[in-house]
């Protein structure tokens, strides 16, 4: 089954839920990227009325199949579930798994991996305070982001994590934020 056409099978399917599910996992078994990702969500939210159930471990392994095709949101996503794992910033493996999935995403241009790396290298990565202050700048030069890094900017300019302390900055940063209508800013 060619990328992307488990989509339309899916939508124009008159089969019952089941068979569609089927579908797509042998489509994610072939290789699909779109059928993996859709396999991951799936088992990251769990699909009651399908007979699965939440399952983060078997929705990282279908992100992890996608990434290792290149898919900037495979990447993204496993590397997030990874980093919600309980004594994730004592594990320097797990960290290094993260980041090294992360800046593959980022470097491809996907925000949320930009804005993710950024905040989790300035605000609980300590010692690669420098680098995450560059992935968000990235970020908030990227024509997909979202005004919540402009609280991120802020805050690393406030605080001077990453870069020099700049109250001017970060009241530009925030004031956008503000005004985008981000809450904490």
């Amino acid at each position: 089954m060619k990328k992307g056409l488990f989509i339309i099978y899916m939508l124009f399917s008159s089969l019952n839920l089941f068979a569609q599910l089927e579908a797509v996992k042998k489509a994610a078994e072939e290789g699909d990227v779109s059928a993996q990702m859709y396999m991951g969500q799936i088992y990251e939210e769990g699909r009651p009325s399908q007979g699965i159930k939440q399952d983060y471990e078997k929705a990282a392994e279908w992100y992890q199949k996608a990434a290792n095709q290149g898919d900037p949101d495979g990447q993204f996503k496993v590397a997030f579930l990874v980093s919600e794992i309980p004594g994730f910033l004592k594990n320097e493996e797990a960290q290094a798994f993260v980041i090294k999935h992360l800046m593959q995403a980022s470097e491809k241009n996907h925000f949320h991996s930009q804005a993710y790396l950024g905040t989790l290298l300035t605000q609980h990565l300590h010692r690669f305070q420098t680098e995450g202050f560059e992935y968000l700048l990235r970020a908030e030069k990227n024509p997909n982001a979202h005004p919540a890094i402009y609280h991120s900017l802020g805050y690393c300019y406030y605080m001077g994590e990453g870069t020099e302390r700049n109250l001017k900055e970060a009241e530009r940063c925030y004031q956008k934020a503000s005004d985008a209508g981000i809450s904490e800013a």
